[in-house]
């Protein structure tokens, strides 16, 4: 019926889940991905640092909406504990292309993971 039917034109789907970094050792900025605007709102991110003893790092999640153009800071992370910590952040705005750039990193055998759910 006309109801039932506008809610199934209107369903949402689930979002993707993408590793923007992976286990990383080393400071920079990981590949930028196309987000694919599957839920229909902006995406959320979730970092992870791991580790020995007392850890560091910030990481900065980045947009951009012109292929080859600047990047600009949506979120710096500041993540700091002892074995580790984890942030989060939900973006407030869609952008073309999204990437995650590790600027500061220490601590014993210290690794940042960054997904993006889209």
């Amino acid at each position: 019926s006309g109801i039932g039917r506008l809610l199934e034109d209107h369903t949402l789907q689930r979002p993707t889940r993408t590793t923007l970094l992976n286990a990383v050792t080393a400071t920079g900025q990981g590949t930028g991905v196309i987000g694919s605007g599957a839920a229909g709102i902006p995406p959320s991110f979730d970092a992870s640092l791991t580790g020995t003893g007392a850890l560091s790092g910030t990481l900065l999640i980045q947009g951009r909406n012109t292929p080859g153009g600047t990047w600009c800071t949506l979120a710096s992370l500041s993540l700091s504990g002892t074995g580790s910590d984890g942030k989060s952040y939900q973006a407030t705005a869609r952008f073309m292309e999204y990437a995650a750039n590790l600027t500061a990193l220490s601590g014993t055998s210290a690794t940042v993971t960054c997904t993006m759910a889209d």
